[in-house]
């Protein structure tokens, strides 16, 4: 929901000057800074911007720097771990990583108004983000982070060949124009192809190690029994009744490791 909502507050402060005036490029009638209209809507766009396009990302990144040192424990990790759970430790943020490097693609770009230095900037940004992403290396899914790697490289080829086709003069052929259409066609599809691949060999890894776990009969449930299963029920009881939450997921581990 991030990236389409930025794009468009970025969109409703992208104007062309012309005659001394600006005008909305996703719309002339309206005149930016002085109509009506664009005055009357600027308080909720103005709003939407600083609340949730530089507000949500600024207040996670906040929260998770804050409680860096504690971010495993089960109290936070209640709270916000779905943000974290699939990174690698030191790569908790990432997720604000990608919100940043959508919102730069897709919505700061369009404030520059050559289309060449458009696409080069997308060029640097799409370079650096390869860099971050092999530097943390954050997904603990190796497949996840291939299809990652896989997905930013194909973003950074897309638009280099949008600057061969803009800035040079001899890619302005039919044959040249028909050679990078299928360039781009064939990258597009083979990212699209790897996921769905990537999609079929995690399922079937899942599948197999359950199966395999069941065979083994390994998913059992033994009760506790005699003083120690009751000392276990009261530890238990007690940590549901206090006022510290504890996810049921921490709890299970605290179980195994406190009691075996």
């Amino acid at each position: 929901v991030h990236t389409p909502v930025t794009k468009k507050v970025f969109l409703f402060f992208n104007c062309h000057p012309m005659y001394g005036k600006y005008f909305m490029r996703s719309d002339y009638s309206i005149e930016c800074w002085y109509h009506t209209e664009w005055l009357s809507f600027s308080p909720f766009v103005f709003a939407v911007m600083f609340t949730f396009v530089f507000g949500f990302p600024a207040i996670i990144l906040f929260y998770i720097y804050t409680h860096r040192k504690i971010l495993h424990s089960a109290q936070v990790k209640e709270k916000i771990g779905f943000l974290y759970d699939r990174f690698n430790g030191g790569a908790e943020g990432w997720e604000v990583h990608e919100i940043i490097r959508k919102a730069f693609l897709t919505g700061v770009i369009v404030f520059i108004p050559d289309p060449v230095l458009q696409a080069a900037t997308a060029c640097v940004i799409s370079a650096i983000a390869c860099c971050t992403l092999n530097y943390f290396r954050p997904h603990k899914n190796k497949l996840l982070f291939w299809i990652a790697q896989g997905s930013f490289i194909t973003t950074l080829l897309v638009f280099v060949f949008a600057i061969v086709l803009m800035a040079s003069p001899s890619a302005a052929t039919s044959q040249s124009n028909y050679i990078i259409g299928v360039c781009l066609i064939v990258l597009n599809m083979s990212f699209v192809i790897m996921s769905f691949v990537g999609i079929t060999a995690q399922v079937t890894m899942i599948v197999k190690k359950v199966n395999r776990l069941e065979r083994e009969g390994k998913i059992k449930i033994v009760p506790s029994e005699d003083e120690e299963g009751q000392k276990l029920k009261k530890r238990v009881t007690k940590m549901m009744e206090g006022k510290v939450p504890v996810a049921a997921r921490h709890m299970l581990e605290y179980v195994r490791e406190t009691y075996g």
